[in-house]
């Protein structure tokens, strides 16, 4: 039993000594243990030569670990890349804006001119027929006032004649019953039966044939100057139709006129509108690309210093 405890005994003062190899006394280092590390290596003192030189079992590996950890590189600072873009937004709009507000000004000032132009000349076009349809009315209707003139100096001088046809007329009739007349009664005068019957019956017959005459006369009187005032006015009734035909012909080209005038200024403030919304497009469109422009200037510029920074620094 004894022997058993002088042995443990032993074996632990080996494992302290093993454990604390400097430890005050006149116990010495243990010689190194037999083994490999990681890397497939026999264990033992530093050598240069091997991949990995520290040893658990040996202090020299100890002393060279905190060398090499001492003697370490450390990390070198490299400041950050802090500077900013030079782009200013309000400037590069305010630049490409002086550059294209003036040249669309221009361009406006141009087209507007060009449709106020046409807008005049719609509006002269449509005054220049209207007063040209209107001249053509005024002849039209000139033309017809001279004609119902005449229609109606034509009834008067008709009318005249033929009173004056019915004058001579009743006149000759009244004349030519009067010569019968006496030439029967100067026959009957020479055969003494002026104061008989026959005489009183061929007087009767005279004054019946002059009535019958004189209204045969008053009859074709009559019917002749019906048949001038009739033509007169149908005359009358012809000209009132062709001048309310002229009348309606005048308005209607007055119509088209005026649509042609409207469809016209209409078509023009269309084209004016549309234009100007081209024009506006189109220097916003440059406006915006101009500014596109000095942005990608602005960050290949920025982004020419980031190299120029990592270069500088190595990374």
């Amino acid at each position: 039993m004894g022997k058993f405890f002088s042995n443990v005994w032993g074996g632990i003062k080996s494992i302290g000594n093993f454990l604390n190899p400097l430890a005050v006394g006149t116990a010495k280092a243990p010689a190194p243990k037999t083994g490999y590390n990681v890397y497939g290596e026999p264990l033992g003192p530093y050598d240069p030569n091997r991949s990995s030189n520290y040893n658990p079992f040996d202090v020299g590996s100890y002393a060279s670990l905190i060398d090499a950890l001492n003697n370490a590189s450390k990390p070198r600072y490299i400041p950050p890349y802090t500077a900013e873009m030079s782009y200013n937004e309000g400037e590069a709009r305010s630049r490409a804006e002086s550059q294209y507000n003036p040249e669309y000004e221009k361009k406006w000032a141009t087209a507007s001119e060009g449709f106020k132009t046409q807008k005049a000349r719609a509006k002269e076009d449509y005054n220049i027929g209207a007063q040209l349809e209107a001249d053509a009315l005024d002849r039209f209707l000139e033309q017809t006032g001279l004609l119902k003139t005449r229609s109606a100096e034509d009834l008067t001088t008709a009318l005249t004649s033929l009173a004056a046809q019915r004058g001579e007329a009743r006149a000759e009739t009244s004349y030519e019953r009067v010569r019968q007349l006496r030439s029967l009664v100067n026959e009957l005068s020479t055969k003494g039966l002026s104061f008989g019957g026959m005489a009183k019956t061929a007087g009767k017959e005279a004054t019946q044939g002059r009535m019958l005459a004189k209204n045969k006369l008053e009859r074709q009187y009559g019917e002749a100057v019906s048949g001038e005032q009739t033509k007169a006015t149908r005359t009358g009734e012809d000209i009132a139709m062709q001048e309310e035909t002229r009348q309606a012909e005048n308005k209607a080209r007055l119509d088209e006129l005026l649509r042609t005038k409207t469809r016209t200024l209409k078509d023009v403030a269309f084209q004016e509108k549309q234009t100007k919304e081209l024009l506006d497009i189109e220097r916003k469109n440059k406006i915006a690309l101009a500014m596109s422009s000095d942005w990608q200037k602005s960050f290949q510029l920025w982004e020419m210093g980031l190299e120029q920074h990592k270069a500088q620094y190595g990374y």
